[in-house]
């Protein structure tokens, strides 16, 4: 906004029939950005639309297998738990690597629910039925969840040699993929954790939820984890190589041998955290292992609270009104991507969870919708008697030096910023801009009755504590007596 020669020299602040400048070209922005958010929702183009169509699947809720006896069986349905990352081994099939064939991403999630992605079945590699105990030293092959592939044709966990055009992406070891064909660098062994004892428990049945290693039959490295961060749809993740990692002890191996302790068949060194995997069935799961909690309701509203009043005095007015005006299109609810969009616009973004338990306790029809209006009262709370009485005779007084109809143009034209821009250090010109955006209306001729005035002040109340500073901001922006 420009200001006048008349202006500067004292005339009046504004005058509702006459706009000068692009005053209110922020507002048409916005009016703009909602209007084709909206229109992009209803034809299905918004990426996030996309995105969680294309996600849909791989994080759909699959079972686990049970294990009665403890023993893992092939045909089980199994997630595999790094004891490095403490991340579930999984599969990015919208990921596809450059090879000479398909092949998809592996990577090690945080996603703890066992979801079609990290869930892998065990299959024989030697035509053992479904069913049949798996031994260690047996060669077995793991493949997708048949959900993840639409009960097609399985993926193999695949790994092969270090080449000019095959390594890990970071760690720049043998890279991990899920292969198309099952060729021979998709066969694996289980074997002990302990390398002690590894030669000894040879052919003995494999327990569930107790700590292996994989070998890779072709290469003999071990499949394994790190703490390198692999980005993806799914957020940060951990990257899966084939590598042995071993320990540093002195071993002493000549020694040992020559008192008959050891013999070439056992490893003279153990492998590291990064190649121990823990393979979990029904049982763990359901019963020791922890899910992530959800968000709690009440710290959800506290953080985002004080994420609003930390962005000004207008943090939590922006959001209402724009929520208001999303749910004004369909009623007072707004669904999950209509508060991802209204939080983002704003520049207070929630995770997925916190939003999923902002949306289960306000959701009063039960539609998976976020009631508006129950969650914009408990954000702001209620406006206390004393400010309520301060808002009221704001009101009063506009009426009656307007003949009783307070328009938006009356507003603009009583409002005097100067005492609020002294407090903030701000041009006059900024608060006046930044007061009057904010109403629902934008003509100059439009009504604003008491209970939107009531409302605006609302909003504006729960970013301010002082009961001191609430009240003398009433009093010298509308030259309130008393």
């Amino acid at each position: 906004m420009q200001f006048t020669p008349q202006q500067l020299q004292g005339a009046g602040r504004f005058n509702p029939k006459c706009r000068i400048g692009n005053w209110s070209e922020d507002i048409e922005l916005e009016e703009a950005r909602l209007k084709d958010y909206l229109r992009r929702k209803q034809r299905g183009e918004l990426l996030i639309n996309k995105t969680q169509r294309k996600l849909a699947k791989s994080l759909a809720p699959v079972e686990l297998s049970v294990s009665p006896d403890g023993f893992l069986r092939f045909g089980d349905n199994i997630m595999f738990l790094n004891a490095k990352t403490k991340a579930f081994l999984a599969v990015d099939i919208w990921e596809k690597l450059k090879k000479v064939e398909d092949s998809y991403a592996v990577t090690c999630t945080n996603i703890q629910t066992p979801v079609a992605r990290n869930v892998l079945s065990v299959a024989s590699a030697e035509d053992q039925p479904n069913g049949e105990i798996v031994r260690y030293g047996q060669k077995i092959r793991l493949l997708t969840h048949a959900s993840l592939t639409d009960n097609r044709n399985s993926l193999f966990l695949h790994t092969e040699s270090v080449s000019p055009l095959s390594f890990a992406k970071y760690s720049r070891h043998q890279e991990v993929s899920m292969f198309t064909r099952p060729v021979w660098d998709t066969v694996w062994q289980i074997e002990h954790a302990n390398p002690a004892i590894r030669f000894e428990y040879e052919g003995q049945p494999v327990e569930v939820n107790a700590p292996i290693v994989i070998r890779h039959v072709h290469t003999a490295n071990f499949l394994a984890s790190d703490n390198i961060v692999y980005r993806n749809d799914y957020g940060d993740e951990f990257e899966v190589a084939c590598h042995t990692y071993l320990t540093t002890n002195k071993t002493h191996n000549l020694v040992a041998e020559r008192a008959g302790r050891l013999t070439v068949d056992v490893p003279s060194r153990g492998q590291q955290d990064q190649n121990i995997w823990i393979a979990i069935s029904s049982q763990a799961y359901g019963g020791g292992m922890e899910s992530p909690k959800a968000a709690q309701v009440d710290d959800v509203l506290s953080s985002l609270r004080a994420a609003l009043q930390a962005r000004g005095l207008y943090g939590i007015r922006r959001i209402s009104r724009i929520f208001r005006k999303i749910a004004g299109t369909r009623g007072v609810s707004v669904d999950k991507e209509d508060v991802r969009y209204g939080l983002q616009d704003v520049g207070v973004p929630l995770s997925e969870g916190e939003i999923s338990s902002l949306i289960r306790r306000f959701d009063t029809s039960a539609d998976g919708k976020l009631n508006v209006v129950e969650f914009l009262a408990a954000l702001k709370g209620s406006l206390p008697e004393r400010r309520a009485n301060l808002v009221h005779q704001a009101y009063h007084q506009l009426a009656d030096q307007t003949g009783g109809r307070v328009t938006l143009g009356d507003i603009a034209y009583n409002f005097d910023p100067t005492y609020q821009a002294e407090l903030d250090q701000k041009n006059p010109e900024v608060i006046y801009n930044e007061f009057m955006s904010e109403w629902d209306t934008q003509e100059v001729e439009a009504e604003v009755h008491l209970d939107e005035f009531l409302q605006y002040y609302t909003d504006l109340s729960a970013s301010i504590s002082s009961e001191e500073y609430f009240e003398a901001l009433l009093r010298n922006t509308w030259h309130l007596q008393g």
